[in-house]
């Protein structure tokens, strides 16, 4: 799998990563794409897949 570095996170990108550390650190794993979704409001988890994904897809 090819790492892909970006300088920048978006906002729902920072706050994505902000969820899965704390997910992390408090329960020692990341969240599912359903629990990132319903701790950040998001309806689908096709909008959860799509801000994890951010610079890849362009």
């Amino acid at each position: 799998m090819a790492n892909h570095r970006v300088d920048y996170l978006t906002s729902t990108q920072e706050q994505i990563l902000r969820c899965i550390r704390e997910s992390i650190t408090e329960q020692g794993e990341a969240p599912t794409v359903q629990e990132i979704g319903e701790q950040l409001g998001m309806r689908s988890r096709a909008s959860v897949h799509y801000h994890l994904l951010g610079p890849v897809l362009s």
